[in-house]
């Protein structure tokens, strides 16, 4: 079976998408906050934080080259550029020249990398729901 490209794929409704940026939004905020804290190094999850990017610009209607790709990640422009490799070779991104500059290459999401980024964003949200269930009252209002 062939991915094609997500402009090719109806499958996501626009509030769908919102919801699942919005999701996505949070997971990041999550991961500057921790940076801001720690070390480079600490919590280096290069594949996903690359592959969120591509996801929230892919929902904001926009494109992410591989440069600010690299750039925007919390891990070193060699790591980032594996993580970008290893997504395109298992099919979550393809790469594409960017037709108003030939020098850029951006990054695409396919839509296995939207179906993958949406089950794993609504997997995140279910557990959070389960786990703010199990506290008691007064700790759901912190």
């Amino acid at each position: 079976m062939v991915d094609l490209p997500i402009e090719e794929s109806n499958e996501f409704a626009d509030d769908a998408l919102f919801a699942l940026l919005h999701l996505a939004e949070r997971v990041l905020a999550r991961r500057d906050a921790r940076v801001s804290v720690f070390p480079r190094g600490y919590f280096d999850e290069g594949p996903w934080e690359i592959l969120l990017d591509v996801f929230t610009s892919f929902a904001r209607n926009k494109v992410l080259s591989i440069s600010d790709a690299a750039h925007g990640s919390i891990v070193s422009t060699t790591t980032a550029l594996r993580s970008i490799a290893r997504l395109e070779a298992d099919g979550f991104v393809y790469r594409s020249s960017d037709t108003s500059d030939k020098r850029r290459i951006n990054l695409i999401l396919t839509a296995k990398g939207l179906q993958h980024c949406a089950v794993a964003l609504r997997k995140m949200e279910e557990a959070e729901g389960k786990l703010e269930s199990r506290m008691p009252p007064p700790d759901r209002e912190r």
